[in-house]
């Protein structure tokens, strides 16, 4: 429980639980034992710590910068999905879920088949591998600039050629397929953020999902060593 809260806390008992298949019930006395420390989180209510990470959490910076999450990361998965890390303007959107066909909306979603983009600290869209395009295709909610598109092309591309090229496979689970990566890529390219809030202002840009172009694999780097070469 300890480690549990060094890398994922602060986290509410229900969290815990989901984690850890411990009711409830039980884990009162086993964060006592520890000395968790009690702390109340917006939209999260009263949750839990490790002993030392509140006081430490004020000298922490903040989470900036963009990361490309792989299907059920840790930062989504426990705290009961991406809502905890989802700017409540985009609760309402609409993302596929792992093991049911009906899309739920980011703010209740537990399990997002999606893989997703974050941007300094917040689910901002997805991402998938395109095997046809031999890249990937990505959206945003909201129209990024273009410094923040470059950064993501530039991302998805390298983690494309990771996956296709070293792995050999862009499957997130034992019972994927390569089809239904594509399926998923093929949604990200016609996708709409359903569930969105309008916008106030009727000139503003609707994001637009963005297919990285077909990469060419690195050479091997030739030695100039003869006895390598042999």
């Amino acid at each position: 429980m300890r480690a549990f809260l060094e890398f994922a806390g602060p986290s509410t008992i229900k969290h815990i639980s989901a984690w850890s298949g411990t009711p409830q019930r039980d884990l009162e006395p086993i964060l006592a034992a520890i000395k968790a420390e009690p702390v109340a989180i917006d939209g999260l209510g009263d949750a839990f710590a490790a002993p030392g990470d509140i006081d430490a959490a004020h000298a922490a910076p903040l989470p900036l910068g963009i990361r490309l999450l792989a299907f059920e990361d840790n930062y989504l998965v426990n705290h009961g999905g991406p809502g905890a890390v989802t700017d409540p303007k985009h609760h309402a959107i609409e993302a596929d879920i792992w093991g049911d066909d009906k899309p739920e909306p980011l703010g209740t979603a537990n399990h997002i088949l999606s893989r997703s983009i974050v941007i300094d600290g917040l689910v901002a869209g997805f991402w998938e591998v395109d095997p046809k395009a031999n890249g990937a295709v990505w959206t945003t909610f909201d129209p990024p600039s273009k410094q923040v598109a470059a950064k993501i092309d530039e991302l998805t591309d390298d983690i494309a050629t990771f996956l296709l090229d070293d792995v050999g496979n862009a499957r997130v689970f034992s019972l994927d397929t390569m089809e239904l990566v594509q399926e998923r890529a093929n949604r990200i390219k016609k996708w709409a953020p359903k569930g969105a809030k309008k916008s106030s202002t009727k000139s503003a840009a609707k994001p637009k999902p963005r297919t990285v172009a077909a990469r060419t694999k690195k050479p091997a780097a030739k030695s100039k060593s003869k006895k390598a070469r042999a």
